[in-house]
């Protein structure tokens, strides 16, 4: 957020098209998202990776979780 108002203040500054501030601001927000949403995918991906079972499945574990829970 701190970024985005850094952008607005230099585009205020500059005297552009009030839709052109807001269409980059909305482009430099996505940019921020899609970069977090990657990191998380990395993160995640990792952690399938160190399973000491990769081939299963999140509803096998959950089913594993119930059968667990029922005995």
């Amino acid at each position: 957020m701190c970024r985005a108002l850094k952008w607005r203040k230099l585009f205020l500054i500059t005297n552009l098209d009030k839709r052109r501030i807001s269409h980059i601001l909305i482009v430099h927000t996505l940019d921020e998202r899609n970069t977090k949403y990657k990191n998380k995918r990395k993160s995640d991906q990792a952690k399938i990776k160190n399973n000491k079972n990769p081939n299963i499945s999140v509803t096998q574990v959950i089913y594993q979780g119930f059968q667990v829970l029922l005995n």
